[in-house]
């Protein structure tokens, strides 16, 4: 790599469901074990300060009474709006929701009639978000559509979240603890001594320690743009330390 060049260190996410399978296969269990499975998963990503990887998306809900459910993904309303019907597409959507977003006027009403492509929309400045639910504060909006920008976890096309690469060795350890730990008090499935239980729960959790701590060590392509930036002529250590040098040079 020559110094003119930018290495960009890319974090790599992948499904969850990556992990679910490896426990699946490991355990020798039926895929019946899916839904629970993947709610270990996720508890173990969280424990490694995980699921991070979030998108902004849209989606069309129905107004029932004066509040609509939110998609179960969704983190956060995007503080770009939420407008009444059903816009064209994703890409429209995130268009319009930008251009609003640059050149709305703030108004203390609760709706803001806005002019794009030709098209008037009506957004929605006032809103709560309760019981992961937007609310209005009438009912006059019974019935009808409306599209949400929101930030959800990125999943893939089967809805799993996405983790990092480096977590699916953690996750999968913990799934299997989790289970080991289940059998002790289920009447159906074969006991597991405690001492192997024990075990696996100390795998599982050095696993998720060395998860952690990978996430904060840098890739190579950021190793390589440190070495590159020290090493340069122009801006790296050695030019910084000749400008506060104190010698002088015959």
């Amino acid at each position: 790599m020559n110094d003119n060049s930018i290495a960009i260190g890319i974090n790599r996410f992948v499904s969850i469901h990556n992990a679910v399978q490896n426990a699946i296969d490991d355990l020798g269990v039926s895929g019946e074990y899916m839904r629970i499975f993947v709610r270990w998963a996720i508890e173990a990503d969280m424990r490694i300060g995980g699921i991070r990887a979030l998108e902004e998306k849209s989606c069309c809900i129905t107004i029932c009474g004066c509040s609509a459910n939110l998609p179960m993904d969704a983190v956060a309303i995007s503080n770009k709006g939420v407008v009444l019907g059903v816009c064209d597409g994703e890409c429209d959507t995130r268009t319009l929701f930008n251009d609003y977003w640059i050149n709305r006027e703030v108004k203390g009403a609760g709706l803001c009639h806005y002019n794009f492509n030709g098209r008037t929309y009506t957004f929605f400045n006032k809103y709560r978000i309760l019981d992961n639910k937007i609310s209005f504060f009438d009912n006059r909006f019974d019935g009808q559509t409306i599209t949400v920008y929101y930030v959800g976890y990125k999943t893939d096309c089967d809805g799993f979240p996405m983790v990092k690469t480096n977590h699916i060795e953690a996750l999968t350890e913990w799934i299997i603890y989790k289970y080991y730990r289940r059998t002790k008090t289920s009447a159906t499935e074969k006991r597991i001594m405690s001492g192997d239980v024990t075990e696996q729960r100390q795998v599982a959790l050095f696993a998720i320690l060395a998860a952690r701590a990978e996430d904060g060590e840098p890739t190579q392509d950021e190793r390589d743009n440190i070495i590159s930036a020290i090493n340069n002529p122009f801006t790296g250590t050695s030019d910084f330390i000749n400008l506060y040098a104190t010698e002088t040079w015959i």
